[in-house]
C-alpha cells in the first residue's frame, strides 16, 4: 500500500534540503594529517634528489667556467648562491602547497565519511527520514546514493507496517465485544504510532 502523501513529505523534504556545510577543516585530524605528511615525505624525497642533481650540475658548470676565466670567481659563486636560495625557496613553496592540497583532498573524503556515519547513527536510532547530502566536490558519491536508496527502502517498509498495524487496530476496535480485542487494538495502535514517528 502506498504511503499517504502528507506523511511522505518529511523524507522528500530531506532530499531537497540544503547540503551539509562543514565548519571544521580537520574533521578527522589524525587521518588527514597522516595522509598529508605521507604525501609531503614522498615529495620531499623527490625534491631532495632533484635539487641534488641541479646543484651538482651547477657546480660542475661553475668549475668549468673558473678553469677558463678564474677572474670571475666571486661573480660565479655569488650566482651559485643566488640559484641555490631560489631553488630552496621554490622547493619549500612546492612542499607547502602539496601539504595544503593533501589536506583539502583528504577533507573531501574524511568529511564525507563523517557525514555518512552521522546519518547511519540517525538511521540506527530509528529515523528513517535520514538522508546523506554530500557537497558537490566530495568523494564517496557512490555511497551517498546507496545509503539514500537503503534509507528509502526502509522508510517504505515502515509505511507498509504502519498501514497493516492501523488496519489491524481498526478491525480489532470493530470487534470490541470480545474481551481481548480492545487490548490488542491499543497495542496495534501503539506500534503503528511508534513506526509513524520513525518516518516523520
Amino acid at each position: 500500500m502506498n504511503k499517504p502523501h502528507s506523511q511522505a513529505l518529511p523524507a522528500q523534504t530531506a532530499k531537497k534540503g540544503p547540503r551539509w556545510r562543514r565548519k571544521r577543516f580537520l574533521v578527522q585530524r589524525r587521518y588527514q594529517l597522516k595522509m598529508a605528511l605521507l604525501a609531503v615525505a614522498l615529495v620531499l624525497a623527490l625534491v631532495v634528489l632533484l635539487n641534488f642533481s641541479l646543484f651538482s650540475s651547477a657546480m660542475r658548470e661553475t668549475e668549468t667556467a673558473l678553469s677558463i676565466a678564474p677572474q670571475f670567481e666571486e661573480y660565479l659563486k655569488a650566482q651559485d648562491r643566488a640559484q641555490f636560495l631560489l631553488i630552496l625557496l621554490a622547493s619549500l613553496i612546492f612542499i607547502v602547497g602539496v601539504f595544503l592540497v593533501s589536506l583539502l583532498e583528504t577533507h573531501k573524503t574524511a568529511g564525507a565519511a563523517v557525514n555518512i556515519r552521522n546519518r547511519m547513527d540517525e538511521l540506527r536510532a530509528g529515523n528513517y527520514g535520514a538522508r546523506v547530502r554530500l557537497r558537490k566536490d566530495d568523494h564517496l558519491k557512490d555511497l551517498e546514493q546507496s545509503f539514500n536508496d537503503m534509507a528509502e527502502s526502509l522508510s517504505d517498509q515502515a509505511w507498509r507496517d504502519i498501514m497493516v498495524l492501523e488496519r489491524l487496530a481498526d478491525g480489532l476496535e470493530q470487534a470490541g465485544d470480545r474481551p481481548v480485542a480492545p487490548e490488542l487494538a491499543e497495542e496495534a495502535r501503539r506500534l503503528a504510532q511508534a513506526r509513524r514517528k520513525s518516518v516523520s
